[in-house]
């Protein structure tokens, strides 16, 4: 029986066709041995349509930060583990260690240790330029430009294997591009793999490992976009840091700010209080003035009055007294 990768799919789109590699001589007879048998139940992700990378999940979080009114220094780090080109590279990584395995020779070529190396420093510089992403946008965009450049490298590895041994490149136009395309593009997981591990021909295993790095590629160049995008728009961690500084000093002035127009009302408040004040002890004085003069006048009035009331009685008496002296 035929294998997933020949099953009829829908072709990809002009983006992805470019990518593909150029087809060699039709000359050259394809290879027809046994191919691997399809699994009763293989693991199909092409019912869910792929992420982009430009799309990864960790930016559910990117509304939350918004809603925090101080700007924030550390960039939301991207969950490497959600990037589909990370899951590819993964991929890729141990299935060229099967490749390798199967038709290199593992002493005396070092094309095994270089496409091994290649597709390990492939994922293992996603994984650190992710991480790195947090503190330096810098680092993140060299560390996933030294991984889409590992790739590369593993991709001339694969044509060169083609090329040496005079097998089949599966390029537009080939009977078994456009499956092939299809079931690398919506399989990420080495599960969806391992049924063809120990059964794929050299031409089969080369051709689907190249697949794999012409569409980590393509990803990868639409993931540093989006980098350089973020990078144009946000800044590196020196421009926010420096955002942050700035802001939080603004905040600071302006409630210094806010603090000394209180502070001058209060001192205006309190010299009003002042000027209260005073014209209260000055009335206070006036009225303390007044009372004074007025106990004078009383007692003035009371000791004419006593004087008047004593000078009353002693009248009263002598008038008592006259009668008798008159008889």
């Amino acid at each position: 029986m035929e294998s997933d990768l020949n099953n009829p799919s829908t072709p990809l789109p002009d983006s992805q066709q470019n990518a593909s590699q150029p087809q060699q001589s039709a000359s050259q007879p394809r290879q027809n041995a046994s191919q691997p048998r399809q699994n009763a139940s293989p693991q199909q992700n092409a019912s869910q349509p792929q992420q982009s990378a430009s799309q990864p999940a960790a930016q559910s979080n990117a509304s939350d930060d918004s809603q925090t009114p101080q700007q924030k220094v550390l960039k939301q780090v991207v969950n490497w583990q959600n990037l589909h080109f990370y899951q590819k590279s993964d991929v890729l990584y141990q299935l060229t260690c099967a490749f390798c395995r199967r038709f290199l020779p593992l002493c005396g070529d070092r094309t095994v240790d270089q496409m091994v190396q290649a597709a390990r420093s492939c994922k293992q510089n996603i994984v650190e330029g992710s991480e790195d992403g947090a503190t330096s946008s810098e680092t993140e965009i060299k560390l996933i430009n030294v991984a889409r450049s590992s790739n590369d490298e593993l991709r001339e590895d694969y044509l060169d294997f083609i090329k040496k041994q005079n097998l089949p490149l599966w390029a537009p136009g080939h009977e078994r591009f456009t499956p092939m395309q299809e079931y690398t593009r919506h399989h990420n997981v080495l599960e969806d793999y391992l049924p063809y591990v120990d059964k794929w021909l050299p031409e089969e295993f080369a051709n689907t490992c190249l697949t794999l790095c012409y569409q980590v590629d393509a990803m990868m160049n639409h993931y540093l976009k989006r980098l350089e995008k973020q990078f144009i728009e946000q800044g590196g961690i020196k421009e926010r840091m420096y955002a942050a500084r700035t802001g939080y000093r603004k905040q600071q002035d302006e409630k210094m700010k806010q603090l000394e127009a209180e502070n001058a009302s209060l001192k205006a408040e309190n010299a009003s209080l002042k000027a209260e004040n005073e014209s209260l002890k000055a009335g206070n004085a006036a009225l303390t003035d007044d009372v004074a003069k007025l106990q004078a006048r009383y007692d003035n009035l009371r000791e004419r009055a006593l004087a008047a009331y004593y000078r009353q009685q002693e009248e009263i008496k002598q008038l008592k007294q006259q009668p008798g002296e008159q008889l």
